[in-house]
């Protein structure tokens, strides 16, 4: 067996004077742990309601527009009219026929007729691509 010098396992007789400054010490990390614990604790809790309180507080809605009037007995009659006329204005007629002979594929048709009506507001154009 090796021997030992001793000094590695001795312990010094605790003095009350030392007894009494561990206890001091013990009860200010005591203090210091309740006191860390207690914050924890407030700093969860705040961000517990916190969390709540946004999740449950209502977005503000910004009321978007669309040009679409609210319809009720007191205005139909006015938007009915007014419906009525953008689409009278946007309406059209035209006359043709339907049976397009072509020569080839690089000539133009002798045959084919597309006209406007004097009834019309607006001139159109069409493009016939093959």
């Amino acid at each position: 067996m090796a021997e030992s010098t001793g000094s590695e396992n001795t312990k010094m007789p605790e003095s009350p004077e030392n007894n009494e400054e561990n206890e001091k010490k013990s009860k200010l990390t005591q203090k210091q742990k309740m006191i860390l614990i207690i914050t924890g604790i407030a700093i969860v809790c705040a961000a517990a309601v916190l969390i709540i309180w946004l999740l449950k507080t209502p977005e503000e809605e910004t009321p978007q527009t669309t040009g679409t009037p609210v319809i009720n007995e007191a205005n139909v009659e006015s938007i009915e009219r007014e419906i009525q006329e953008k689409v009278e204005m946007g309406m059209f007629e035209t006359h043709m026929n339907t049976t397009w002979k072509f020569p080839d594929g690089k000539s133009a048709s002798s045959n084919a007729i597309m006209g406007n009506s004097s009834s019309n507001n607006f001139a159109f154009y069409f493009n016939n691509i093959f």
